[in-house]
């Protein structure tokens, strides 16, 4: 039996060589989360994958730190040159406290069932004042709401294996939800917005204007906070 951990090696390790994996909204949603970063200092992305938003802070200047459950995925950061452990987000995050300047998490916290875990330890490592970003899909974004209104799935999932080429989405937010979440865990929130307002099903035929003038019908949430401790 499959949990989430368990998943995520089997599933996403298949996926580190694939091509394609970042297409033009998904770089918009890295595009969002990159102004929100501190100047300078220490990030920890949670579910770093293949360390291809690693790379790009790096380059910037930033210090380098990953977690992931994958030990492939752990692997392919650790020989481009970043701290990456291998770990259960739904455990403890082996880091001391008070240790980052920043924690990144993109389109990881759909896939974990015990979320509260999740955030006392980032609260733990964090630094006070530190800031914590967050992307993940929106529920009540318009293509959803239209699939809903039709009585097309909006992309909810029974299992690990069905719906076919499900990503092992367990919860699913809004924007409302994500801000009352991260408040009820003590972090401030300083900005809420979005990335993308897609046309098609495949993400190729969509706009950025929109997601700005309109943020909850977005594809994404893009949220970032203070640690209040």
């Amino acid at each position: 039996m499959l949990n989430s951990k368990d998943f995520s090696q089997v599933y996403y390790s298949d996926l580190l060589s694939a091509k394609n994996i970042y297409n033009k909204n998904k770089l918009v949603t890295i595009e969002e989360c990159l102004k929100l970063l501190p100047a300078t200092g220490k990030v920890l992305d949670i579910g770093c994958f293949n360390g291809f938003f690693l790379d790009i802070i790096k380059n910037k200047g930033y210090q380098t730190y990953g977690i992931d459950a994958s030990s492939d995925a752990v692997s392919l950061c650790n020989s481009n040159g970043h701290h990456t452990v291998e770990a259960n987000l739904e455990e403890k995050i082996p880091f001391d406290d008070s240790f980052f300047d920043a924690i990144t998490g993109l389109e990881i916290v759909e896939h974990l069932a015990d979320t509260d875990t999740l955030m006392k330890e980032i609260k733990r490592v964090l630094k006070p004042n530190g800031i914590l970003i967050f992307s993940t899909p929106n529920f009540f974004s318009l293509s959803r709401r239209i699939m809903t209104l039709v009585g097309i799935n909006p992309y909810f999932e029974a299992s690990f294996s069905f719906p076919p080429k499900m990503a092992g989405h367990l919860r699913f937010f809004t924007h409302n939800l994500l801000n009352d979440f991260l408040s009820y865990h003590d972090f401030k929130v300083r900005y809420t917005g979005s990335d993308v307002v897609n046309f098609n099903s495949s993400g190729t035929l969509f706009s950025t204007k929109l997601a700005q003038l309109f943020p909850k019908i977005g594809r994404g949430i893009v949220i970032s906070a203070t640690n209040s401790k």
